[in-house]
């Protein structure tokens, strides 16, 4: 963190600049973090970035809540590898597939604090996450690496890098499985139920055992570089979209994507092309036990319960062109576009209802499908000038119009200055517009399966932002970083439940805004305890609807904390400290608020093994040392006990580098 002012990033431009020299509000984390951490996948990182609250979908997959704005499946965050979009066009994140993501193989993780549509298109509502891997590590060899811990997690990671000649490749295999936490849940939605509450199998564990495989791959020569990555997973769904337990529930999704890209100079450096070409494949194939034996609703009484089978293909491909222009004095133009076709097809659906009750197990694709098969096609075009006024004055202006042909256009423009009065410091001021497009689930998705439906007619959700950060730097022991924002929602997509029929749809609801403040402070201590490095941040969030209700779910203050000791050339002791408040309950509510907690975690790093071992590391890691008790909030506000977490757990992670 203390690299923010003078590190170089492509993310905030598109172009590789100083970060401080940059309107965008960022933060960076580094693998050699990571590791002194004891992180062990992404769900550790979230908590890390300001304005950052974790929390759990019914299906068990991450929902990230960013600056008071809840998304189920990180939708609107836009997620790139190693620059390549991973966003699932079927729900519209990429948390299906990344929440758990292993750190393994990650050598920065890059975030975009604030709008990013301008330069990303959709998707990009409130920021933009981009994780590099090691095949942008220069040196080649093998690397190896094993993980075991509480809740029989086991994982291995094999990464390989090698050139020969003008030939560079680069792969990395990962494997993880764990039977996970079992949280004991007391109660579930059927629970106080008068017809179900004796089908309901609370008190009893959640599901949230994860089997997944990770293959990585790419090659570069010249001006060329293929890259691509296929993910298996498969999980318990710790509560099935029914909201109901059940250890008969299996997740399991497939996902390829892969791109070439050509880039080249052009009349001594003044002109800079990148191309890419791309595809992305994903394969959903759920198998939710959304209800237990004996469940009745007012179609009649399922004997078995509702076991429904959802399965679907969505492809797409497209491709992307950027041209950067150093044409005037002091400018960096860039000018590029992107085309994207989308297909959702077949979609089928077994089940043992139609709603009505089903003597087994039947295709009723044709008559109660969970999706409808859709295509959607977009382009793009966007233009940004970085113009560096003076030594200390900069500026960054640009705009981009997505055409869609399944709802229409979109414009995001954005400005931003920066103003360097001294060296040490940086003060940066920015307003951007910012967009999201429907996903094929929130357009098309039918009564069949889950109980949610699909909404044709919805707009695309708008952001108005504006931010400034005060950034400080004396020297290389300190830096801090103080930024604020006020951010204008239109047309936010949510779900409204009826509480008659229980079905939910869809909609754009009612206008919100928020703002907040972010405190990111880093430093080394002096004298004999310069061998300490400290860090604190401070988020405080307020996020309201237009009528000046609450928004639920959200929490007003977070933190965290934490300091990392060299201890000698060899090892190193971390302690972190995380912090959520208070989620008060809904009012008319009969659930209780979501308390506030402090996590407590401890890694201690040991390096060469002591020097007996040169490319031996060795991290074990404690989670939740003190044992808290505590819950993620249910944000439909249907179950009482919410979503409980697991206690203390331990890992040992040994990493060898040939």
């Amino acid at each position: 963190m203390l690299g923010l002012f003078y590190d170089v990033s492509s993310l905030p431009t598109r172009t590789p600049r100083p970060i401080g020299k940059s309107p965008a509000v960022m933060t960076v984390i580094t693998a050699e973090q990571l590791q002194r951490l004891g992180v062990r996948d992404l769900r550790d990182v979230w908590p890390l970035i300001p304005g950052m609250q974790e929390g759990i979908a019914t299906a068990g997959y991450s929902q990230l809540t960013f600056r008071g704005v809840r998304s189920r499946g990180a939708e609107r965050l836009k997620i790139l590898i190693d620059g390549h979009d991973v966003n699932l066009a079927l729900t519209g994140g990429g948390a299906f597939f990344y929440s758990d993501l292993a750190v393994d193989y990650i050598q920065k993780i890059e975030v975009l604090r604030g709008p990013g549509s301008t330069l990303y298109g959709s998707d990009a509502l409130l920021g933009v996450v981009n994780i590099i891997t090691n095949r942008t590590v220069a040196t080649d060899g093998l690397t190896t690496s094993v993980r075991f811990g509480t809740e029989d997690l086991q994982r291995y990671n094999v990464e390989l890098k090698n050139s020969f000649d003008k030939l560079s490749c680069w792969g990395n295999i990962n494997y993880f499985r764990t039977h996970g936490g079992e949280v004991k849940v007391e109660s579930d939605i059927l629970s106080s139920s008068p017809v179900n509450g004796d089908v309901s199998r609370a008190p009893g564990p959640s599901s949230e055992w994860v089997n997944r495989t990770d293959l990585s791959f790419g090659l570069e020569t010249g001006n060329w570089r293929l890259q691509g990555q296929y993910l298996h997973h498969s999980d318990g769904g710790f509560f099935n979209p029914g909201k109901s337990l059940s250890d008969q529930t299996t997740l399991t999704r497939d996902y390829f994507w892969s791109d070439l890209n050509y880039s080249n100079s052009f009349n001594d450096d003044l002109l800079f092309l990148q191309a890419k070409l791309f595809y992305n494949g994903y394969n959903h194939d759920f198998d939710v036990n959304l209800q237990p034996p004996g469940f009745q609703d007012v179609n009649g009484v399922y004997p078995d319960g509702i076991y429904s089978d959802q399965n679907a293909r969505v492809d797409e491909g497209g491709g992307e062109l950027q041209l950067d222009v150093h044409a005037w004095a002091g400018h960096l133009t860039t000018i590029g576009g992107e085309l994207r076709k989308s297909y959702l097809h077949d979609a089928e659906h077994h089940a043992n209802y139609d709603p009505t009750p089903l003597a087994e197990k039947q295709d009723v694709s044709d008559r109660f499908n969970w999706i409808s098969e859709a295509d959607r096609f977009f382009c793009s075009i966007f233009l940004q000038d970085q113009w560096d006024i003076t030594p200390k004055v900069s500026m960054t202006l640009g705009g981009r119009l997505d055409y869609y042909d399944d709802f229409g256009n979109a414009f995001s423009p954005s400005i931003g200055m920066v103003y360097a009065p001294q060296p040490e410091w940086r003060l940066k001021l920015s307003y951007s517009e910012a967009f999201r497009a429907p996903s094929f689930r929130e357009l098309y998705k039918l009564d069949g399966g889950n109980p949610s439906m699909g909404n044709p007619d919805l707009d695309a959700e708008e952001v108005d932002s504006w931010q400034a950060s005060l950034e400080w730097h004396p020297g290389c022991c300190f830096s801090a970083q103080l930024s604020g924002y006020w951010n204008y929602f239109d047309h936010m997509i949510d779900l409204f439940y009826d509480d008659i029929t229980g079905l939910a749809q869809f909609e754009n609801s009612c206008k919100c805004r928020n703002w907040g403040l972010d405190l990111d402070v880093r430093y080394q201590l002096p004298g004999l305890l310069s061998k300490v490095s400290c860090f604190t941040t401070i988020s405080y969030i307020d996020h309201k609807k237009s009528n000046g209700d609450d928004v639920p779910g959200v929490a007003q203050w977070l933190g965290s904390a934490g300091f990392d000791w060299a201890l000698d050339r060899f090892c190193n002791l971390n302690m972190s400290f995380f912090f959520r408040d208070r989620i008060e309950a809904v009012e008319g509510i009969t659930l209780e608020d979501v308390d506030a907690y402090w996590l407590t975690n401890l890694a201690v790093t040991v390096h060469d093994l002591r020097g007996l071992v040169p490319g031996l590391d060795l991290v074990l890691s404690v989670h939740n040392l003190f044992d808290v008790d505590y819950a993620y909030p249910d944000i439909t506000w249907r179950l009482s006990d919410h979503f409980a977490r697991p206690g203390i757990s331990g890992e040992l992670w040994a990493k060898y580098r040939f």
